[in-house]
């Protein structure tokens, strides 16, 4: 499933390191849909409103880098779950 985070080796320290990516409305919108999640299932997982969550993945307020940590944790949870 399409996610906001890929790893990149940091060739100063030899290490894997987390590179973010943007989170368009489209990935969100396809994020939720792998979650098999309604917009109020994941509005309530990330504790913010239906309406909040809504003009996120509509386009109309930005994603935040916080959003798209968040989302990844969801998706982290439910493969722990699954």
């Amino acid at each position: 499933p399409p996610g906001a985070v890929r790893r990149l080796r940091d060739p100063r320290s030899r290490r894997v390191v987390p590179v973010m990516r943007p989170l368009t409305p489209a990935t969100l919108l396809d994020l939720r849909a792998s979650l098999d999640m309604t917009q109020g299932e994941v509005a309530e997982a990330l504790g913010i409103s239906l309406s909040a969550y809504h003009r996120r993945e509509r386009g109309l307020v930005a994603i935040t880098r916080e959003m798209v940590l968040a989302m990844e944790r969801l998706r982290e949870r439910q493969g722990a779950t699954s």
